[in-house]
């Protein structure tokens, strides 16, 4: 279910959704309200418009700046005559206009009329001792080669000191989205075997989702055989550590990508996304565990990690209720690899500005996808063992088939935590 979401008392629209993810709001009231420290009145006008008909919704509020930058105090009073604060005469388009003659109609247009748009609203400012004011325009329109309305959306920003900021109509999609996508390099670190990659190394992922993070599109698969992979640096070698992000998100302007695959900057304008949020993962590495050697120094060892996928015990058949076949045979299959360590770092991209932005680092633990094993030890008649007296036990799945506990380790003195998973023993 989408949230309810409300700037100071009327609903959060597309003008206001994209001037949120875009920051448009914090690059630009810093500018009106530097040095200004106490509280001041601020009006928010919106005009939207459907079918020819405006409607106009306007508050006043308080807002505030400080070091953390602007904010607004949401309980603010509504206007008993909106309108009256200001507004724009509308131009109904044709139906079906190309993007770009639609956007060179509506920015004259706009333009041409705002010096009587700011005078107007300053003149309400004066009046009411308002400090400051945002005026947010949203028309519904309809445009060529799209089954979905878009909307004409346009904002100005006021003080009383005659400035007006502002900048071009743009047409954004009616249903705002995001391009998410995630890339995981194929190369792993240098030394490891490239087995040890995961699965979908090298592929390019993305999905169209909403603000709410609602799939407005399934799954797309590309592999790119690593054409993004940041370069791993190598002695007396120079070159840029982030060339591989770069492409990614850029190609054009930077010398060395790989054109053969789309970057996000193209998935974006291709789609129509509003922005694109972007998960890396780093190039794989193992976790490090210090041993001592034999010198009294310390190595560093890759930490191994074994998963125990199936254990089973089955005993023999006994032969027509008489002469015992005899014994039972304990089972095990699984996998042995090192413990990875993964890092995704996750980047918003701007279509606005062609820039991207790091956010935030995560870091997990994973089992490379490795070795596999398959033991099996048989016990015979005299030895008659149960299945009750082995359920925390496992076989060794390296070199011997020495049967112990998981638990306590005795044959390869590896910690409980180094065996991720250890299946439920099954006693047939």
């Amino acid at each position: 279910m989408k949230p309810n979401m409300y700037l100071l008392g009327f609903q959060f629209g597309v003008a206001q959704w994209l001037l949120a993810v875009t920051g448009f709001l914090a690059s630009s009231y810093p500018v009106l309200a530097t040095g200004m420290q106490a509280s001041h009145k601020t009006l928010v006008i919106n005009q939207v418009v459907v079918n020819g008909r405006s409607a106009i919704f306007s508050k006043t509020a308080s807002s505030y700046y400080g070091a953390m930058g602007y904010s607004l105090d949401v309980s603010g009073d509504s206007l008993a005559s909106a309108s009256s604060a200001g507004s724009l005469h509308v131009l109904n388009y044709a139906g079906g206009l190309e993007e770009g003659t639609l956007l060179a109609q509506a920015k004259p247009f706009i333009e041409a009329q705002v010096a009587r748009l700011a005078s107007q609203i300053r003149s309400y400012m004066l009046a009411n001792g308002i400090g400051f004011a945002w005026f947010n325009y949203d028309q519904k329109v309809r445009v060529a080669n799209n089954p979905q309305p878009m909307h004409l959306v346009w904002s100005v920003a006021l003080d009383q000191q005659e400035r007006a900021i502002y900048g071009d109509p743009q047409l954004v999609p009616e249903r705002p989205s995001i391009l998410y996508a995630t890339y995981t390099p194929y190369s792993v670190m240098t030394g490891l075997p490239q087995d040890f990659a995961y699965a979908g190394a090298g592929y390019l992922d993305w999905i169209l989702v909403d603000y709410t993070f609602q799939p407005l599109s399934g799954w797309t698969d590309i592999n790119t055989g690593g054409a993004f992979d940041d370069p791993q640096l190598s002695s007396g070698v120079s070159s840029d550590p982030n060339q591989g992000l770069e492409c990614l998100m850029d190609e054009s302007g930077n010398t060395g990508c790989s054109t053969a695959y789309p970057d996000i900057r193209s998935l974006i304008n291709q789609n129509g996304a509003a922005m694109g949020l972007v998960d890396v993962v780093a190039t794989l590495q193992p976790v490090w565990d210090e041993v001592a050697n034999k010198n009294g120094g310390v190595d560093q060892v890759a930490e191994l990690g074994v998963s125990v996928d199936t254990r089973t015990w089955k005993n023999a058949q006994t032969l027509f209720f008489i002469y015992p076949a005899g014994g039972a045979t304990f089972s095990e299959t699984g996998r042995i690899g090192y413990a990875l360590e993964e890092n995704v770092d996750r980047y918003v991209y701007r279509p606005q500005t062609d820039t991207y932005d790091f956010i935030n680092r995560f870091t997990t633990v994973a089992l490379s996808p490795t070795q596999n094993f398959s033991k099996s030890v048989r016990f015979n008649r005299a030895q008659n063992a149960a299945c009750s007296s082995y359920i925390e036990d496992i076989i060794d799945p390296f070199a011997t088939i020495r049967i112990y506990s998981w638990q306590d380790d005795t044959v390869n003195n590896l910690p409980p935590d180094r065996y991720t998973h250890v299946a439920t023993l099954h006693c047939n």
